[in-house]
């Protein structure tokens, strides 16, 4: 092999390198980036005061801040508020930055596992012998 030969291979080799650290390095970080952005979690509710919904999770308590565009949704109210959730509701919660602050996005009841709910509706028949 030339002079001019291994210069252009030890180039080539180093070029490569490069490359194949930067296409690592990009991957992780992309990798790392997704992480972080996984903000939805599940709790039990503890209290909804004015914007802000504490909630009991497998971690711990937490505080979540909430705005006027936090979607609420509950299965049997078309325009849920926040004030619609209740102590012992299990909830799912979604959380996006906005302004540097971590807020809540969507928080959805999870349907079946309330501990107090009231489902509107009439009453269209009572079977007595049942309830013996």
């Amino acid at each position: 092999m030339s002079n001019t030969s291994g210069t252009r291979f030890v180039r080539t080799t180093l070029v490569l390198s490069v490359a194949i650290a930067l296409m690592a390095a990009f991957a992780i970080a992309g990798v790392s980036a997704q992480a972080s952005d996984e903000r939805d979690f599940f709790g039990t509710v503890i209290s909804v005061d004015g914007e802000v919904l504490v909630i009991s999770t497998k971690d711990g308590v937490e505080e979540i801040l909430t705005t006027e565009d936090t979607k609420v949704r509950l299965p049997l109210k078309r325009d849920a508020v926040l004030a619609d959730l209740v102590e012992g509701d299990l909830v799912a919660v979604s959380l996006e930055e906005s302004d540097g602050v971590l807020v809540a996005d969507k928080i959805v009841l999870i349907p079946g596992k309330t501990r107090h709910r009231h489902v509107p509706g009439e009453i269209t028949a009572i079977d007595v012998a049942a309830g013996s």
